[in-house]
């Protein structure tokens, strides 16, 4: 698909349906014989339809009727979409795709969030394979005027999981969409589209100005699927069998080669970056620590670390670079928050977080999820099921899975291989492992995992550190 849908729901006016013509809407809703100060009777509906052109489509809300009763309905208000909410049937959608085709009707199957759970959930294979074009996920709780708008969305962190349990489902995503929520929705919802009603008006009419607004952000959000800036978990899941690497390195280090040698590793088959800004107390081995000295002593600070990002980001638009933060730079929510906003302006595909405690990670999450970045974030092999399900949950660009002995540790973690395929087994995001990354053997063995990657950091940084060759470093890492 190549741009979100777009749905604007309870429309009145003759001039409202031209305005969102005008904007590029595909769908407008007109509520029949439901309670709202929307609502339409079945020959006022039909004359809105009757006002629409080919590329807007009036689509019918209302209350589930016996399928007689609908489908006349649906024909009497030349209705081209029909939106079917709860206790809508697999067997309902069945018989109302016997009397349209899809050329003639798109069906719309509302599925509701609240109180903690998607009801219906369990039946959206079933809705799909009875013809249902879409899955309409919506907040059940409203809010009244006035109330923190936030409240009348799905939690992002519970519409990445239900993105991570349907990947690939054609779903919308509708309840307090805004202007200035909707990459965070989309982006954590997976959605192939939105639906909005208020937000989008003023005293009571729909604004061509809010709607301009809100799609003007949408089409700007787009680093997760669908997007201009690929997903970091969409990229590596199209990766296929071999030995490949992703490569750290601190940006700034090599001082006053850093840009020339990221192009070097790209340019030699690395699948792509993770890039570390440089902080003054950095909680890794002493290998990097140093990297992060010769960065700062060269005057990089946060603004030219962007600055240098931004160049890479450009240069290589289909790689999802990952920034790599301490976890110190996360604990200000503010100076966070502003950091965030200048990675997505940067190009920035995914935020990983060194040293952060689990109880940070929803915190976390929520702000990186907001402004349409994934996550990347640790997964040891000596992590208790219940930490693994946190860790999931909070997850939505890849896993990270560190082998041997992590740097700055006492500890000797268990057999990586096996459980790379334990955690295969326990979600579909994918896994990327690393720590003690030195030869083209240890990225082989990597590899035969269901691994995706290898990712390389101290090796390559004390091999550019004595002179070495980027190139030759990757090249020699991932021969086969």
């Amino acid at each position: 698909m190549s741009r979100p849908l777009v749905k604007i729901c309870a429309v009145t006016r003759e001039d409202e349906i031209e305005h969102l013509s005008q904007c590029g809407v595909d769908f407008f809703g007109l509520l029949v014989n439901v309670p709202s100060p929307w609502a339409l009777s079945p020959q006022r509906a039909r004359e809105l339809a009757d006002h629409s052109g080919p590329d807007i489509r009036p689509t019918l809300v209302t209350r589930p009727n016996r399928n007689e009763q609908l489908e006349s309905l649906i024909a009497q208000s030349g209705a081209r979409a029909v939106q079917l909410g709860v206790p809508s049937t697999p067997e309902h959608v069945r018989q109302v795709r016997r009397a349209f085709s899809r050329d003639e009707l798109v069906i719309m199957q509302e599925i509701p969030y609240g109180r903690g759970q998607f009801w219906g959930e369990e039946q959206i294979d079933d809705y799909l394979a009875a013809g249902a074009d879409f899955i309409l996920i919506d907040k059940l709780e409203r809010t009244r005027p006035g109330q923190d708008q936030a409240r009348a969305t799905i939690a992002l962190d519970e519409l990445v999981a239900f993105r991570d349990r349907h990947l690939g489902c054609p779903v919308l995503v509708a309840g307090g969409v805004t202007a200035a929520n909707v990459r965070a929705l989309v982006a954590a919802s997976g959605a192939v589209g939105i639906d909005v009603c208020s937000s989008v008006r003023r005293d009571g009419r729909i604004s061509r100005e809010l709607v301009a607004q809100l799609i003007e952000q949408l089409h700007q959000g787009k680093p997760l699927p669908a997007g201009t800036k690929p997903s970091l978990r969409v990229f590596l899941e199209a990766v296929e069998p071999g030995n490949h690497l992703i490569a750290y390195l601190t940006i700034g280090d090599p001082p006053d080669r850093f840009v020339e040698v990221a192009n070097e590793v790209l340019a030699a088959g690395a699948l792509t970056l993770e890039l570390g800004f440089p902080d003054s107390k950095p909680t890794e081995g002493p290998t990097l620590s140093a990297s992060h000295e010769r960065a700062l002593n060269a005057g990089v600070n946060v603004e030219r670390a962007m600055e240098m990002l931004k160049a890479i980001a450009r240069a290589y638009p289909d790689r999802p670079i990952v920034a790599v933060v301490q976890s110190a730079a996360i604990t200000h929510a503010d100076e966070f928050g502003r950091f965030l906003d200048e990675l997505v302006e940067a190009g920035a595909a995914a935020v990983l977080p060194v040293g952060l405690a689990p109880w940070q990670l929803p915190a976390f999450a929520e702000r990186v999820h907001q402004r349409g970045l994934e996550t990347v974030l640790a997964c040891p092999p000596d992590a208790s099921r219940r930490l693994r399900e946190i860790i999931f949950r909070y997850c939505s660009g890849c896993l990270y899975v560190p082998r041997g002995r992590v740097t700055g540790s006492s500890q000797q973690f268990g057999n990586f291989t096996d459980f790379c395929h334990l955690v295969a087994n326990e979600t579909d995001l994918p896994l990327v492992v690393g720590v003690g990354v030195k030869t083209v053997g240890d990225v082989a063995e990597i590899c035969r995992t269901p691994a995706k990657a290898a990712a390389v950091g101290s090796a390559l940084v004390d091999h550019l550190a004595r002179g070495g060759s980027a190139a030759e470093f990757v090249r020699r890492l991932t021969a086969c």
